[in-house]
């Protein structure tokens, strides 16, 4: 994706949320505006029984849950991110700032862990046809609790990607720039926190440095326990739960080691199962009670950026992966006019999603 079209999701965000402010006010448009989407916030664990209920026409959401309603029938998609905003950025590694800082070496031995675990998948992936692939199916369902039916529909529509790149920046400038235009984010806080722009702010709170050092860290035997935060059942997060398993290395030196271990770091969490949301782990982040999380990359610009909470992202968890889901009597996006569509709420990408493809198509949101 060139850069010029990179901006333009930032102007095609930011029509999209004046419009959706005026909308917000009940100043325009009444609920049965063919030309207006009416949005409502219903988390994605929800979004699949809400639309079976014809509580909503359809529902912004990420894996597992999109594929939840493909497997099952009890929804179709019509749009994925991939195809919309290719490459974007989803989930993230966070770090403790002041931790790692003090801990640079115990940093780059999480995150070559997290890189080997990321490679292994993507070769998995790659071979569908091989027992790593089924292993791989496998260890998916048991950490999302679905079947490995709607795994497989899963990761046909995402990446599990690790590198940081210019692309992936860009779009992390997009989301906060079209967050301040949502006044989500304070227009003066930019500058209060020393940022001197959006794009120095991305340049500052995305550090590559611990990622770009992981080629001299070798495995050891000596472990750290650090603790780590993530998202219940989120399959974006796939790498975490592939670098704790202790059967990847079987037939290796290592064997009935995982490859976090291999790596001299043992991974506990405050909260078995994970956190239900990302800003549940900016909030461990700002008790204390982690050091590194694996979350969306929204909560952690939007709770660093207004809670001061002091983080920074060191590698990337997954691209895209994201949907709009539908019921069986919407078959194009002109159609999700006049329609109730659901999304994990302002804060979230999904919603920026919603937006920016309501603004295309000639539609405005509006809340409920």
């Amino acid at each position: 994706m060139e850069r010029k079209y990179l901006i333009a999701i930032v102007a095609v965000v930011a029509v999209a949320i004046v419009a959706a402010g005026i909308l917000a006010s009940g100043a325009l448009n009444p609920a049965n505006d063919p030309t207006v989407i009416r949005h409502t916030v219903i988390a994605p664990k929800d979004q699949e029984a809400a639309i079976q209920k014809g509580t909503v026409d359809g529902g912004v959401s990420w894996e597992p849950y999109v594929s939840d309603s493909v497997v099952a029938g009890t929804g179709k998609v019509l749009l994925h991110s991939a195809d919309y905003w290719p490459n974007h950025p989803c989930c993230v590694i966070a770090v403790d700032r002041e931790w790692a800082a003090d801990n640079p070496e115990v940093v780059m031995r999480f995150l070559k862990a997290h890189v080997e675990a990321t490679e292994w998948i993507q070769q998995a992936l790659a071979q569908p046809d091989s027992e790593n692939y089924t292993k791989l199916m496998s260890i998916g369902a048991a950490f999302s609790f679905r079947s490995t039916d709607v795994v497989e529909e899963a990761t046909k529509h995402m990446h599990i990607e690790y590198n940081i790149t210019e692309q992936s920046k860009s779009y992390l400038a997009n989301y906060t720039q079209a967050y301040m235009d949502l006044n989500l984010i304070p227009k003066n806080k930019i500058g209060d926190m020393g940022y001197s722009s959006v794009e120095d702010f991305v340049d500052k709170y995305v550090n590559t440095e611990y990622l770009e050092g992981i080629g001299s860290v070798q495995p050891t035997n000596e472990m750290t326990v650090v603790d780590v935060g993530y998202l219940a059942g989120d399959l974006h997060q796939f790498a975490r739960v592939v670098a704790e398993d202790s059967t990847i290395l079987d037939g290796t030196p290592y064997e009935g080691k995982s490859i976090f271990e291999k790596y001299g770091i043992d991974t506990r969490t405050p909260v078995e199962g994970g956190y239900a949301v990302g800003g549940d782990v900016m909030t461990a982040f700002n008790m204390g009670q982690i050091k590194i999380g694996y979350l969306g990359s929204p909560p952690a610009i939007l709770r660093h950026l207004n809670n001061n909470i002091q983080t920074e992202i060191v590698a990337l968890a997954n691209t895209e992966g994201s949907a709009i889901v539908v019921n069986e009597d919407i078959n194009s996006l002109e159609e999700l006019g006049g329609k109730m569509i659901a999304s994990p709420g302002p804060s979230s990408i999904q919603y920026l999603f919603l937006l920016s493809v309501a603004q295309d198509n000639d539609l405005r949101v509006q809340l409920g």
